[in-house]
């Protein structure tokens, strides 16, 4: 009991997730010939991949020697180049994400893929107006939210007449919403609002999650002693958090979250995909 009592006065650990970058002078990359290292050849500038840009790929403008810049400025420079306006992809890409989250599908239907493999936009001209839009307000996606959300688009009913149903049964020229089910996080937060447990505590330490006596994946802290699974710790009503504070890794799965179509992270996830099982039942049971 003296050893516990004398672990229980032992601050708690504190840990500060940071990113760096190496500093100094921009190093020279080469292209090696045939892949041997051993025998470089021309000079290469960061940049997109030419064999896979429609146009002729242009250098990203990296600052020389500029003491203003405590790093290489490779980041800044590549972010730079993503958001001038000019990529072709980069604000069609969030804009057709941002619509996917609100209308279940996106304007292209394949995400991940604005290639020649994936599937054209239903509306392009649509798309191509949005993208210019978001761009033109500075790249503010609050604004890009309130766009989609106080639309007619996003306001119609989700009812739909029988000639309608059948014209467009998938819904692609919009005519009317799209029924669906809450997504994993939101059906938890609504259980827990309609329970009158959630609490509505914003920022700080993420919620822990830690395996349970069977193995699954729960919210709670570890309390191990030489390996055992000690009395559980009070966690003074942060388990109720909404789920955008709960720990994510990919190594500890929520077992609530992942019954009902966690997006899985190996590799990143690009598009839900929405399953009814057997086990969400039970899920809600418990």
């Amino acid at each position: 009991k003296r050893a516990t009592d004398l672990r229980a006065t032992k601050p708690a650990q504190s840990f500060i997730r940071v990113l760096t970058e190496d500093s100094g002078t921009v190093p020279v990359t080469k292209v090696f010939f045939r892949g041997d290292i051993t025998q470089p050849r021309q000079d290469v500038a960061p940049s997109d991949l030419s064999i896979l840009a429609a146009t002729t790929t242009v250098p990203v403008g990296i600052p020389a020697n500029d003491k203003a810049i405590t790093t290489t400025g490779r980041r800044l420079a590549w972010a730079k180049k993503l958001t001038d306006g000019k990529h072709p992809l980069v604000a069609r890409v969030i804009v057709n994400r941002t619509w996917m989250h609100h209308f279940g599908q996106g304007l292209a239907a394949t995400p991940g893929d604005f290639g020649a493999l994936g599937i054209r936009p239903t509306h392009p001209l649509l798309l191509d107006w949005l993208a210019s839009k978001f761009m033109r307000d500075g790249w503010d996606l609050k604004k890009l939210h309130r766009l989609l959300m106080t639309s007619a688009t996003y306001r119609q009913p989700a009812t739909a007449s029988p000639a309608l149903h059948a014209a467009d049964p998938d819904n692609r020229l919009l005519g009317r919403m799209s029924l669906r089910r809450l997504d994993a996080e939101s059906l938890r937060d609504a259980v827990l609002a309609t329970s009158g447990s959630l609490v509505t505590t914003r920022n700080g330490p993420p919620v822990p999650v830690m395996a349970d006596r069977v193995g699954q994946w729960i919210i709670g802290k570890e309390n191990l002693n030489a390996g055992r699974p000690g009395a559980v710790i009070d966690m003074k009503g942060a388990q109720f958090r909404r789920s955008v504070w709960v720990e994510v890794r990919r190594s500890r799965p929520l077992a609530v979250l992942d019954s009902f179509d966690r997006p899985a992270m190996e590799p990143n996830c690009t598009q839900r995909v929405s399953t009814t099982v057997s086990s969400q039942s039970l899920m809600m049971m418990n």
